[in-house]
This record gives C-alpha cells, sequence and structure tokens, in this order.
C-alpha cells in the first residue's frame, strides 16, 4: 500500500511533465503535414523540397510549463530577367516558405532590400498574397538584393525571422544591332504630339526635349537644350550615322539651332517649331554634323 504523499507526487507529475520527444516530432509532422488552422498558409508547391528541423524551447512561468517549437522559414527572391539593359525595369518575385513540404506563409508583410555599398537598406513592402507570391518592380541597374521576412508565431509554433539568398541584378548595354531601332520606335512613338516651347513630354515637346525624353528611356541624362546636347556621345560621318543617331543643325560658328533623331535615308524625327507636331521628317539642310550617344 502506497502512502497518500507518494501518489500526490505522481499524480502531480503526471499533469505537468514535459511532453516527450517523440511527441514533439509528432506534432510537427503533423504541420509539416497538414497546415495550422487558419488563413495563414497554404499548401501549394514551393521550390524543391529541403530539409528542415524544428527546435524546441521550455518555458515555465507560475510553476506551468509550456512547449515552443521553432519551424525555420526560408525567404526566396527570383526573377527572370537577371540581365537588363538601361531604361529597362525588373520585376522580382518573392516568396517565404516554412517546413520539410515547403509550404508557403501568406498574408505578411516581407521587405525588399537593396545593398547600398555599406548596408542592406529597406526600400519597398509587399504583403505575401493568397498565393504566396509577392513582387517587386525596380529600376534597371547593377544591384544586389534580399528579401526579409521578420518572423510570426501561431500558436506554440515559432516561425523565426530570416533573409534570402542574395539577388544581384545586373545592368547590360544594348547591343548595337537593337538599340538605333528601338530609339527611333521610341520618338516614332510620339509622332502627332504638338510643339511647345520648353517642353520635354510626355505630351508636348521642343527639339531638345524630345531628344531628352526619348534617350532618357534608355538610361542617358541629356540637358534641355540643343547646343549642350552636341557634346555628348562622339562625332560619325554622315556616311557612316545609322538610325538612333543625333543630328544637329549648326550655324557657321558652331552654335546647335536645332536637334532631330536620324531615322534612316536622309529623314528624322524631330519637333521642328511652333505650330508643328512630332514627326518623320526630311533632313532639309546639309550644314548639319551626327553623333552616336548609345551603341
Amino acid at each position: 500500500m502506497q502512502s497518500p504523499l507518494t501518489g500526490r507526487a505522481r499524480a502531480y507529475r503526471a499533469r505537468h511533465a514535459v511532453p516527450r520527444r517523440s511527441t514533439v516530432r509528432m506534432a510537427v509532422a503533423g504541420l509539416a503535414a497538414a497546415g495550422i488552422a487558419g488563413a495563414l498558409f497554404t499548401a501549394a508547391p514551393a521550390a524543391p523540397a529541403q530539409a528542415a528541423t524544428a527546435t524546441t524551447a521550455v518555458v515555465t512561468a507560475g510553476g506551468a510549463t509550456t512547449q515552443t517549437v521553432r519551424v525555420p522559414t526560408t525567404p526566396r527572391l527570383w526573377t527572370a530577367t537577371p540581365n537588363v539593359h538601361p531604361g529597362q525595369t525588373v520585376r522580382i518575385t518573392g516568396t517565404v516558405t516554412y517546413g520539410t513540404s515547403n509550404r508557403r506563409i501568406t498574408g505578411r508583410l516581407v521587405g525588399l532590400q537593396v545593398w547600398n555599398g555599406k548596408i542592406f537598406r529597406t526600400i519597398a513592402v509587399q504583403r505575401l498574397a493568397g498565393s504566396g507570391w509577392t513582387s517587386f518592380t525596380v529600376p534597371a541597374g547593377t544591384r544586389t538584393y534580399r528579401l526579409y521576412f521578420g518572423g510570426m508565431t501561431s500558436g506554440r509554433y515559432v516561425f523565426p525571422a530570416a533573409i534570402s539568398k542574395q539577388l544581384t541584378i545586373r545592368s547590360t548595354p544594348w547591343p548595337a544591332s537593337a538599340i538605333g531601332s528601338r530609339v527611333v520606335a521610341t520618338a516614332a512613338a510620339q509622332a502627332g504630339k504638338p510643339y511647345v516651347y520648353a517642353a520635354a513630354g510626355p505630351n508636348a515637346y521642343d527639339c531638345s526635349g524630345l531628344v531628352l525624353y526619348v534617350f532618357r528611356k534608355f538610361g542617358l541624362s541629356l540637358p534641355h537644350n540643343s547646343n549642350s546636347q552636341q557634346r555628348y556621345g562622339r562625332a560619325v560621318s554622315a556616311a557612316a550615322a545609322r538610325p538612333g543617331d543625333l543630328v544637329f543643325f549648326r550655324y557657321s560658328s558652331g552654335y546647335v539651332y536645332h536637334v532631330g533623331i536620324y531615322a534612316g535615308g536622309g529623314y528624322m524625327y524631330d519637333a521642328p517649331h511652333s505650330g508643328s507636331t512630332v514627326g518623320k521628317h526630311r533632313i532639309w539642310s546639309s550644314s548639319v554634323v551626327y553623333r552616336r550617344l548609345i551603341g
């Protein structure tokens, strides 16, 4: 016959015993297999499965013992266009997965960070959609990005903060075979818009304003003055000129009074004067010089 004291001690231990490791492993397995109740998770497949293990921590407060389960998270960044040309934009997609089945976390905020030469700085924050994905649009340029997830808890499960691997977007020059035609096409898209002195788009232009607007699309920053624009790029002969080069109209002193974008065959796109519109016009003077800015 056992003593009453011994019986009470056994009953206390039964009520307050810490779960066995096997019990915790079963709980984690259940999490990975079925997800946690609620709208935070989705069972949609993600990247290839990656091994992940859960760790536990025991918290005792006021004599009561609770168990938390730490489930690793993995942020990821991806883009279909890691190499872009000046003036383009890049779409970067992000997701955060957890557990061995790589289920996606949804409904939580994530931050896109960029390396500024000293630290990673957050430049945009987006919420993970119901599909578990989100996207960011960034300008072209050689930069390194990463995705930051601030962590979360759901019941006794802890999903820690994590950072993705770095993703570098590289800016590469436009190929010479393509750049000229793209410049001309960009200028042609402005045809029919009125000449307005000192205007630089997108609804009206003067001659140097049209050039400024078009070449900004390709990552070049030019002054809004035709005489100043002739100092950019390199000189090419009339025989070597190709579509996309600039045509500068000059006085005998060398001062430029008009500029257009060469379209080939003796034509150019320009904004001629008050009362006219942007269009494809014949080069009317022989006192011109050509300069190539890109390509």
